[in-house]
């Protein structure tokens, strides 16, 4: 089945948030460093930390990083990144995961499939959630820690489409290397923007409201795409896909996307 299936029934949020604020990538509330000479948080796929065979071989080739990581302070609150889920889960696994839990969209039946989304978020320093109970849009599930094989304080965010038939639930997209995971960036909401490229090529304008520290970038459409930190903003100078100057502004144009820079594209 095609991933956009489920892209567009099945929308989320970022599961990090801050004093019951979902977060949006505020430059002065996360980092995407995750440390241990991996600078960035990974995205889904064959990263170069995936590359090193960390996470195991399939026929003799690495296996794909299959989820999103989002690097924070510890103790950070991971949410619940959409408007219901029921947690199905709780468990901690010394080698790989450690405090994780697993959740599950609600059921829908679509030209005649039958079909949801499982999710997982793992490393967390503490589990708060509890299993077989319905969580809202921003319920706190746990805290961001750095247990199980982790580098320093993150969760990892993945998710992969189930289709149901005769109450067995099995794979419908992704494959056997990213065990049925997917690339969620496109069910984001908030959307991160990791084409280097893209950017270089769209020569961005630097914007920021006055009074606030977050610096956004514009878009060819005009939306404000949101800058998630230092680091990003020293690395679109030294690309040249911004210069240093940054003109306050007293309104904020329409939201577009979050970018993140990362050492791996």
């Amino acid at each position: 089945m095609d991933v956009s299936y489920f892209r567009d029934l099945f929308p989320l949020t970022l599961p990090i948030a801050k004093n019951g604020v979902i977060w949006n990538g505020r430059t002065d509330e996360f980092s995407n460093i995750i440390g241990g000479g991996f600078e960035y948080s990974q995205e889904f796929g064959l990263t170069p930390y995936a590359k090193t065979g960390v996470y195991g071989y399939l026929d003799g080739k690495p296996r794909v990083h299959n989820g999103h990581d989002f690097a924070g302070p510890l103790e950070s609150d991971l949410v619940m990144p959409l408007e219901k889920g029921w947690i199905t889960y709780v468990g901690y696994e010394a080698g790989g995961y450690g405090n994780f839990l697993f959740f599950e969209t609600e059921t829908k039946t679509i030209n005649g499939d039958t079909i949801k989304m499982e999710f997982v978020l793992a490393h967390a320093t503490k589990i708060i959630a509890t299993a077989n109970k319905w969580y809202k849009r921003g319920d706190v599930l746990a805290k961001m820690g750095s247990t199980g094989m982790s580098t320093g304080p993150h969760t990892h965010f993945g998710g992969r489409p189930l289709l149901i038939k005769n109450g067995v639930a099995s794979w419908a997209c992704g494959d056997a290397n990213s065990r049925g995971y997917v690339d969620l960036t496109d069910f984001f909401i908030t959307k991160p923007i990791y084409n280097k490229q893209l950017l270089i090529n769209q020569r961005m304008k630097l914007i920021k409201k006055k009074g606030e520290k977050d610096v956004y970038a514009l878009d060819p459409k005009g939306k404000a795409c949101l800058l998630i930190n230092f680091d990003t903003y020293r690395a679109g100078l030294d690309m040249g896909i911004w210069t240093s100057d940054i003109q306050e502004v007293t309104q904020l144009p329409e939201m577009g996307q979050i970018i993140i820079l990362t050492n791996n594209n």
